[in-house]
């Protein structure tokens, strides 16, 4: 059924009120699971307390559904909401859908589940029914007031159906949370119900009573405002609370959408404020996001004045963020402070014992505003539903604080080019020194009499830090005496505060070479108390009083201030500098214009760097380096730290400037050169720089874009927009295209096969056409490509009808060169998978040749099966030198004889001076020339090349003509073949040579030829013995007595 808990912590009694003590269950009604308690709210203290039922079930008998004496009656969830007095004893009860009729067919009033949500205003109490006319949901409001003779009977409600123009659909969902206040005019209550699934996003509605617009129900309510959720799923306003966030008297109104997300937020809570003289309205608010997944804004309270300032604060659910937790936002004069002044997570809490219950959901439920151990400070009671435990946030008592600085001339015009100070004379450093003094002001002398009995000493601890307390900064430019040698920039020290003022002496110390010295020295001094947490009491023991265990006031005890440099900047001590920047580039052949004149006005160098913009042109390959000139000036007030910045394209890279005095240049990034150009940089003074930069690291961007500004920590005056110089890049490569063959001879011939090939030399020759690409520079070429269109059939007979092949592409075209590169066949490679004989010639595309075996192989011509047809390609004559007429074919892409597909080779990084070669390997298809053309003295077969180069390099080249080219390959008919088809003649000229010689001889015999006339042998002078002895002398006869016995 359901249970109401009453806590008087202070005393550690619960008082637990029970359905049946109310009002017993009729025979027509179903108690049971009702869950009594639902929602629960009480007005300010003795006030009184509503509680609700929304599963309270009502039995509507008939005469009907009695029949066969089976109860057949209908049970509709009306829901219910008690009303109990100051002292939780029985007042009345409400069940607005009572009695609206039941039409449980469209469920108008079947299932209002009155009490989901509810408020206690001074004199009325609001309910949310969620599931009135198909749960698109309603709001009720009833009169509450003590005395009995004044209290309204009338039921003010939303508009029902069918008068529900302008209000959620069904499944809407309206009063799934209701609040109220005097949200427009002072004297007029308005009421609040949200309806977070309404219109996707979420709305809420706000109703005030009109009696007057409806004679015939004056209970209708109207409405007034419509709030919207930003986005769909939220559930906007899932959660409401009425708070005066910013002190003006008027309540305004806090909205949840829990289920709001983006990439690093789970839930928001978004404040409307309530200003005159509109009141609530849709532009005026605040959104305040949680953690991601936490469901923040699930719950809302208000606290009401937690730190006394005048200002009432909230307290926020995440019950999804960890274990749960709760976040307390304080209000001030702008209206709630965006930050948590506190974040209490539910591992935070302490368990009571080993035996309790982890929280878990914790902040699920918040019920706050009332004082439950009467301190004077409100409490906040925060439910965590899946443990099925709440726990009491009690409020501390706050101590006020008031703090000073003294004296306060000490940290102004703090003189940087001095050494030493008051309290150190003699420091190498600059120095400065000041007291910081608090007072306690919420203790009056009894109090702190009192505290002195209870031994109740206030001990305070003190923190002073000085610049790394703001974000983003690491290091300070200070440090803290008297230690010189621990340079520490955080002191923490503890202090008795006995009554009256108390202070403490600090001297801060310059580091030395500090280049900021015009921006003050920030610092912050945090005040917080020495005590330990209160003790949690066991079973049965009684609750430490908060009075021992107060707060410091959050927003007096942590102070920020400053110290502030002496400059040369006039009486009110700001700086106003006045930075002019002048730059142009130091390029050859160029006429530099205005960037604000598009129309291609000339000006020249000095003109370009006064109008601030200017356009050049670099010739890549030409220029080494390109140089900036940079003037800057300041015809203002001092600068400090005044710096010059150069940005630049990332593959420029700095190299350094010029030697110059009063500024230094460093690359800060790869994009980025920071120049230092004084501390400060005085008033009037002037500087030249000149930077260098190294283009060679550039790719294919069309453009570069120099922007160059000044800036100073000093107040800039007239500030100018940065200078910006775009240099057109112009790179200029001439590139040329030659092609070559090999072999340098090729034939066909031989006996057709009506067998196909098997192999590639069954084709034919293997022949290599070969392309060279040659860059002269002056630039090189990331990438370009070489389109060849190649003649792979002969032209068909008809149209559409494949032709005969021609050359035959054995495999992809290889590509030689420094950067290589790749060719794309956009035809067949090897169309009839082909092999390589192991024992064939393999033709080196480059250039040699390698013999595997120096067997010869018989040509003996392949084709494939086709039928035979008249000539593709018409023969030409022409008549050479000798007057023999010979008869040409020609095939090439161009006239049409020849079918192409193209290959695309893409040659990468060719450098300037270099060249890449590319070498198609083919097979001469000698099967058609043989078949096709056996009486054509000559085939010319012409691949063509060109080359294209990607638009995106923006290249120049003033000479196009060398950009393509042909590479022909002459295939001749084979000569051993054409002996055989003149063999007659051949032996002709055999026999006739024969016959001609024969005759010749006979001619010859016949006039004395082959005929000798000799001598007698003792006659002839010239034989060896005559000659001999004729010569020897008469006295010799032993000699010639020798020679007649062995003559010669």
């Amino acid at each position: 059924m359901g249970n109401e808990h009453s806590i008087r912590p202070k005393h550690r009694v619960v008082t637990t009120i029970d359905d049946d003590e109310l009002l017993a269950p009729l025979p027509d009604e179903i108690k049971e699971d009702q869950w009594l308690g639902v929602s629960v709210k009480s007005q300010e203290p003795m006030g009184k307390v509503i509680v609700c039922a929304h599963r309270y079930v009502r039995i509507e008998r008939n005469r009907q559904s009695q029949i066969g004496g089976v109860d057949n009656s209908p049970r509709y969830a009306r829901g219910l909401c008690y009303i109990l007095a100051q002292n939780l004893t029985y007042d009345s009860q409400f069940t607005p859908c009572q009695g609206q009729g039941n039409q449980r067919t469209d469920f108008a009033f079947g299932y209002c589940q009155t009490g989901v949500s509810s408020m206690m205003l001074d004199d009325w109490a609001i309910m949310g029914s969620p599931g009135n006319d198909n749960w698109a949901g309603n709001l009720f409001v009833a009169n509450v007031v003590d005395d009995l003779k004044e209290r309204s009977s009338t039921l003010y409600h939303s508009p029902h159906a069918p008068q529900r123009v302008g209000l959620p659909e069904k499944y809407g969902l309206l009063g799934m949370s209701v609040s109220g206040g005097k949200y427009f005019k002072d004297d007029e209550m308005s009421y609040a119900a949200g309806a977070p699934r309404s219109n996707n996003t979420g709305q809420v509605y706000l109703f005030k009573k009109d009696m007057q617009s409806h004679a015939s129900d004056p209970g209708v309510m109207n409405v007034t405002l419509v709030l919207n959720g930003e986005q769909i799923g939220s559930s906007f306003g899932y959660e409401l609370a009425t708070a005066d966030v910013n002190g003006d008297k008027k309540p305004d109104l806090i909205v949840g959408a829990p289920f709001y997300f983006d990439q690093d937020i789970g839930g928001a809570v978004y404040i409307y404020y309530n200003t005159p003289p509109t009141g609530l309205n849709n532009q005026n608010k605040l959104r305040i996001t949680g953690k991601p997944e936490s469901r923040f804004g699930i719950a809302l309270s208000n606290l009401g004045d937690l730190n006394k300032d005048g200002y009432e604060d909230i307290a926020v659910g995440a019950p999804y963020q960890g274990n749960g937790v709760v976040y307390i936002y304080l209000g001030s004069k702008t209206g709630l402070n965006p930050e948590p002044s506190q974040i209490i997570s539910a591992e935070s809490i302490p368990n009571p014992s080993p035996t309790s219950r982890p929280l878990v959901t914790w902040g699920s439920s918040l019920s706050p505003g009332v004082d439950m151990d009467d301190n004077g400070y409100p409490d906040l009671l925060v439910g965590a539903y899946e443990s099925g435990i709440a726990v009491l946030l009690r409020a501390r008592p706050i101590i006020q604080l008031e703090t000073s600085l003294k004296p306060d001339f000490n940290l102004k015009n703090i003189d940087p080019s001095k050494t030493g100070c008051q309290a150190d004379i003699n420091a190498e450093h600059t120095c400065f020194t000041f007291e910081a003094c608090c007072k306690i002001l919420s203790l009056n002398p009894s109090q702190w009499k009192a505290r002195s009995r209870r031994n109740g000493k206030l001990t305070l601890r003190y923190k002073l830090e000085a610049e790394t307390f703001v974000p983003a900064t690491k290091f300070s430019r200070v440090f803290f005496g008297p230690d010189k040698t621990a340079r520490l920039h955080i002191l923490e020290k503890e202090f008795e505060m006995k009554g009256g003022e108390s202070c403490q002496t600090h001297t801060v110390y310059v580091k030395e070479n500090t280049k900021d010295i015009q921006s003050p020295i920030r610092m912050k001094l945090s005040y917080s108390l020495v005590q330990s947490d209160p003790r949690i009491p066991g079973p049965g023991e009684p609750l430490p009083s908060m009075d021992d265990y107060p707060i410091l006031d959050q927003t007096a005890a942590d102070r920020t201030f400053e110290a502030t440099f002496h400059t040369d900047c006039g009486d009110n001590e700001v700086c106003e500098c006045e930075l002019h920047v002048e730059a142009d580039l130091q390029l050859e052949g160029f006429n530099p214009v205005s960037s604000s004149a598009l129309s291609s006005t000339p000006f020249d160098l000095h003109d370009t760097a006064k109008h601030g913009s200017g356009y050049y042109e670099l010739l890549l390959g030409q220029h080494q380096e390109v140089t900036l000139n940079i003037s800057t000036s300041n015809q203002g007030e001092s600068a400090y730290e005044a710096q010059l910045f150069v940005s630049h394209h990332t593959h420029l890279s700095y190299i350094g400037q010029e030697k110059q005095r009063g500024a230094v240049c460093n690359p800060h990034n790869a994009t980025l050169v920071v120049c230092s150009l004084g501390n400060p940089l005085k008033t009037g003074a002037w500087l030249n720089l000149k930077l260098r930069f190294d283009p060679t690291g550039l790719g294919e961007e069309p453009e570069l874009k120099f922007l160059v500004w000044a800036n100073s920590t000093s107040k800039e005056i007239n500030k100018e927009d940065p200078v910006q110089l775009i240099v057109n890049i112009v790179r200029k490569a001439e590139l040329s295209l030659t092609g070559f063959h090999r072999p340098e001879h090729i034939y066909y011939g031989g006996v057709l096969s009506t067998k196909p090939p098997l192999y590639l030399d069954e084709v034919d020759t293997r022949l290599v056409h070969t392309y060279q690409v040659f860059n002269a520079g002056p630039w090189r070429l990331s990438s370009l490509e070489i389109h060849v269109e190649w003649p792979y059939q002969v032209t068909g007979d008809e149209e559409g009808k494949e032709g005969k092949p021609l050359l035959y592409l054995e495999s992809e075209p290889i590509v030689d060169g420094l950067g290589g590169g790749k060719c794309t066949v956009m035809g067949s490679i090897n169309q009839y998978e082909l092999h390589q004989k192991p024992d064939s010639l393999e033709l080196d595309p480059f250039g040699n040749a390698k013999q595997h075996s120096s067997t010869r192989v018989k040509r003996e011509s392949v084709r494939v099966k086709r039928e035979i047809s008249k000539y593709t390609v018409i023969p030409e004559t022409y008549t050479d030198q000798e007057g023999k007429k010979h008869k040409i074919v020609k095939m090439n892409c161009t006239s049409g004889t020849a079918r192409c597909f193209q290959i695309i080779c893409s040659v990468y990084n060719l450098q300037a001076n270099h060249e890449a070669t590319i070498a198609i390997r083919a097979r001469l298809w000698n099967a058609t020339l043989v078949e096709d053309y056996p009486h054509v003295d000559r085939v010319y077969i012409t691949s063509r090349a060109k080359i294209h180069i990607p638009p995106s390099l923006f290249l120049q080249q003033m000479n196009h003509t060398d950009d393509q080219t042909e590479v022909v390959t002459v295939a001749m008919k084979d000569l051993v073949t054409q002996s055989r088809t003149v063999w007659h003649i051949i032996l002709i000229a055999i026999l006739l040579g024969l016959f001609l010689l024969i005759l010749l001889i006979l001619c010859l015999r016949r006039l004395g030829f082959f005929h000798r006339r000799r001598r007698p042998p003792a006659d002839d002078p010239t034989l060896s013995g005559n000659l001999r002895a004729a010569d020897l002398d008469d006295d010799d006869e032993d000699l010639r007595a020798a020679l007649k016995q062995h003559p010669f």
